[in-house]
């Protein structure tokens, strides 16, 4: 979630938390954080760590940068806050205002194990777009996980088989 939505939004936060869906952070600000010193990219992070904390009660481990865009410097300043930076692989297209039938064709385009799909608490029509998605991935076999879950698995695989 994006810092300053969780604070106009702390209902919200604290009720997609107390659900048990584990949140992330995505910046405070949404801006490219490639453009950013080290210091605003520091800020952006532990703004928005600091407010997901302070209304969940727990720490945020995962952050997706805004655009996908990722540099060196980034990564350092994630590792530095002993973060993960995360990506997808399926990208819906939603926030370009996709109802469902657009959303599931791309969806079902590109998805395969492992896969983590790119939506947005704020797109039109994102309550129809998740249900389906999850309707019709469920009924090819398919199973869901936390990207924490998922990343924890294959850096587990990754030990395991010597990496």
């Amino acid at each position: 979630l994006v810092g300053f939505w969780c604070e106009k939004y702390a209902d919200l936060t604290k009720k997609i938390s107390d659900e048990g869906f584990e949140i992330g952070s995505h910046s405070y600000n949404h801006p490219d954080m490639v453009k950013l010193s080290k210091s605003q990219k520091l800020q952006e992070l532990e703004k928005t760590n600091s407010i997901i904390k302070n209304l969940t009660g727990k720490e945020v481990k995962l952050f997706r940068a805004p655009y996908g865009s990722y540099n060196n410097e980034l990564i350092d300043a994630l590792t530095s806050l002993s973060m993960t930076g995360i990506q997808w692989d399926v990208d819906t297209l939603d926030w370009k205002g996709y109802g469902p039938n657009e959303v599931i064709k791309k969806v079902k385009a590109k998805v395969g194990c492992g896969s983590i799909i790119l939506c947005h608490n704020n797109a039109d029509y994102v309550v129809e777009n998740t249900r389906l998605i999850l309707t019709t991935l469920i009924n090819q076999g398919y199973t869901f996980v936390s990207v924490g879950e998922l990343i924890k698995d294959v850096k587990e695989v990754k030990i395991g088989v010597g990496y």
